[in-house]
């Protein structure tokens, strides 16, 4: 069966900046494209204007593995059915050999170094022989993004407010993004353990940073890739999809990827917190999960978030299981669904503090 993911031009082809756009990794969240249809339609005025700097590529729906996974008329998205993985996990790590290919031909010149690591990621992507439709579609989408100056992947699952994770050596760079969409989260990491997109794209820079300057001259935001994590509710509503289009359309303005008339950003409306400080509020039993708080809201430690309500129980005053947080930070994540399982994630708090009980494999399954 032949796939397809569809990819929109804009501005001149190979010109820099060059800016990657997608969304609908996990085929499931749908906010995602939304805002994408939306920046397709200013990019396209835009650039019959001329008034593209550079190039921009934009993934409306880049997977479409995952919306052809429907059980009970549902999309499966986030996981693929045959495996269990999580489509936005396992992407290429490309450091060590970049590493190989790059060593003895690096100079004093940041533009011919920076030149000479494209090609180095390109020829290693080349390199990968992909063993199954979901590497091969991991190829496909890194092949488009990986010699890009500024990578946006969209998301957007359950109730969230908006939040970006990032790689902590891209703080504060990229402050504006954050300004421009709200957000009430900005979590950053060294690594985050699970080789998501972004940080596919993004380690390899950081990686050859650290190896080889100050004595050699290598960015190590020569990609910066953020992971966009939309605000939702309960509903996908049109009208909010617009205005996440239009906070990315002023970013990209006032990043001169895009030429326009547009005011000042706004200030920054949190502060970073580490990846590893995140509380991924878990149940320790069945049922109903009714919440106590708002997503955006801050917490204390300690603070009643949730109750879990058994509605079979014998006796309804014992029915209750309370869930409390064990951070102080921002509540910004819970579930759409309200009926859950033992051990499953309820919600997600930003803390400034990293919790010992969190591991290596800092994201969400």
């Amino acid at each position: 069966m032949a796939r397809h993911v569809a990819l929109h031009r804009f501005g001149e082809d190979g010109a820099r900046p060059l800016t990657y756009i997608q969304a609908g990794l996990h085929g499931d969240e749908t906010a995602g494209p939304l805002v994408a249809h939306h920046l397709i339609r200013m990019f396209e005025a835009a650039d019959a204007e001329g008034r593209i700097q550079g190039e921009v590529r934009v993934v409306p729906m880049a997977n479409p593995l995952s919306t052809s996974q429907n059980l009970l008329g549902r999309t499966i998205g986030r996981y693929a059915l045959g495996t269990g993985e999580n489509f936005n996990r396992r992407f290429p790590a490309l450091s060590a050999r970049v590493m190989d290919l790059v060593g003895e031909h690096l100079g004093e010149d940041v533009g011919d170094n920076v030149t000479e690591i494209r090609t180095a990621l390109m020829r290693t992507l080349s390199e990968n022989r992909a063993v199954d439709e979901i590497a091969n579609l991991r190829l496909v989408l890194m092949r488009q993004a990986v010699t890009a100056d500024l990578v946006l992947d969209l998301h957007g699952d359950g109730v969230e407010a908006p939040h970006l994770g990032i790689g902590a050596h891209l703080w504060p760079s990229l402050r504006d993004l954050a300004a421009e969409i709200g957000a009430s989260a900005v979590l950053l990491s060294e690594d985050s353990g699970g080789m998501p997109f972004t940080d596919a794209l993004s380690l390899p820079w950081r990686h050859l940073h650290d190896q080889f300057a100050p004595e050699i001259p290598v960015p190590a935001d020569g990609c910066c890739a953020a992971t966009v994590n939309l605000g939702g509710g309960e509903a996908l509503d049109d009208d909010v999809a617009a205005e996440d289009a239009e906070a990315i359309y002023r970013f990209l303005v006032h990043r001169g990827v895009v030429r326009d008339e547009i005011g000042p950003s706004p200030p920054v409306g949190c502060h970073p917190t580490p990846l590893e400080g995140v509380d991924l509020v878990r149940t320790p039993a069945p049922g109903i999960v009714v919440y106590h708080c708002e997503v955006g809201e801050m917490v204390r430690t300690g603070d009643l978030l949730a109750e879990v309500v058994d509605p079979t129980a014998a006796d309804p005053t014992g029915s209750r299981v309370r869930i409390y947080s064990l951070a102080d930070g921002c509540f910004f994540s819970r579930l759409r669904d309200g009926l859950v399982r033992p051990g499953q994630i309820l919600g997600k708090v930003a803390g400034d503090v990293a919790l010992p009980h969190r591991g290596a494999n800092l994201l969400a399954p």
